[in-house]
């Protein structure tokens, strides 16, 4: 797992310019197999 730091993106404004938030994201990867996509099949 990883982690990064996202900066907010500048928007414009009637009046001027805003900023949205800054976010942490995680980044995590699984191993091949992990997850079943299809599920059991009956």
């Amino acid at each position: 797992m990883a982690t990064q730091n996202r900066k907010g993106k500048v928007y414009r404004t009637r009046t001027g310019t805003g900023k949205r938030k800054d976010v942490k994201r995680a980044i995590v990867t699984l191993r091949e197999g992990t997850i079943d996509i299809f599920g059991e099949l009956a």
